[in-house]
């Protein structure tokens, strides 16, 4: 990152510090929607859902990325027909070179997400998880070394 310019992909690991795309539902199609990680930020637009008036309003301030609470793409596309509004909106981003990240269940279940925000508005004190949406997955490691290596391989790992 040069001094002062971000990047798409600084604000994405912004976004994915706070809430991880783990603890996203599998269902669920969080991250980079439509554009590039490596386009230098101008304006941000932050939205529940990507409308044809977001994406106008983003052309109209010189927005380049928009992040969105709901997914554009949610289900695998088949088609882009400029006849219907979601293949307008995809026409529009991508000749406007807008990009569109998603942060949805992740963002929900972030600790500060959607979910704290919601309940410290209402008052709600007593909270618990209800439905775990992610598990870290482990991986066993088996390494073998010389025993003259031990040390600095424990180190390395370590």
């Amino acid at each position: 990152m040069k001094q002062g310019i971000l990047n798409n992909s600084d604000i994405f690991r912004i976004m994915e510090n706070w809430a991880p795309k783990n603890l996203a539902f599998e269902w669920d199609n969080v991250g980079l929607q439509i554009g590039s990680y490596n386009h230098p930020v101008q304006k941000i637009i932050v939205t529940l859902d990507v409308s044809e008036e977001v994406v106008d309003e983003a052309i109209e301030k010189g927005a380049n990325l928009i992040i969105a609470h709901h997914p554009l793409l949610f289900k695998p596309l088949k088609q882009v027909n400029i006849d219907t509004a979601k293949g307008r909106i995809i026409q529009k981003l991508i000749a406007h070179d807008i990009t569109v990240y998603a942060s949805h269940t992740n963002l929900d279940a972030a600790d500060g997400g959607v979910n704290d925000m919601l309940c410290d508005l209402l008052g709600v004190e007593s909270r618990e998880i209800l439905l775990e949406s992610a598990e870290d997955n482990l991986c066993k490691l088996v390494i073998y070394v010389p025993d003259s290596h031990l040390n600095a391989v424990r180190s390395a790992l370590g």
